[in-house]
């Protein structure tokens, strides 16, 4: 998961806040949501709404670094559009992902050009 993904967007919510107390009972799904709340509750921004944002955008990363923007799941596969997390945010960075069912085989298209990658696990 991205933390500065994370941070950017609880940034982008701060006009938006009140003084509201978080809920203390909520569980966060993983280790670097939980420091993204950490640190907003260190700096005083404890509001639900802002929780559940960090929580749903939380939701949204994979453990491949990337941010599924959208992601549909079909009988033929999936596609899915994705921001890669890595270094600096730009444009570059968006991707949109085709994985055919039951394949090796992913295709990937960016502002760069279009990707045929093959993946095989040895069991």
């Amino acid at each position: 998961m991205c933390k500065s993904v994370l941070a950017f967007t609880a940034l982008l919510t701060l006009p938006f806040l009140g003084s509201a107390a978080a809920d203390e009972g909520t569980e966060q799904r993983n280790k670097r949501a939980q420091k993204v709340m950490t640190t907003l509750k260190m700096l005083g921004i404890a509001n639900p709404k802002l929780n559940s944002l960090v929580q749903e955008a939380s939701s949204h990363m994979e453990k491949d670094g990337f941010f599924y923007v959208a992601d549909q799941k079909m009988d033929d596969g999936r596609l899915a559009l994705r921001f890669a997390c890595r270094g600096i945010p730009k444009l570059q960075q968006l991707q949109l992902s085709y994985v055919p069912k039951d394949t090796h085989y992913a295709f990937t298209a960016s502002t760069r050009g279009v990707m045929l990658n093959y993946h095989y696990d040895f069991k």
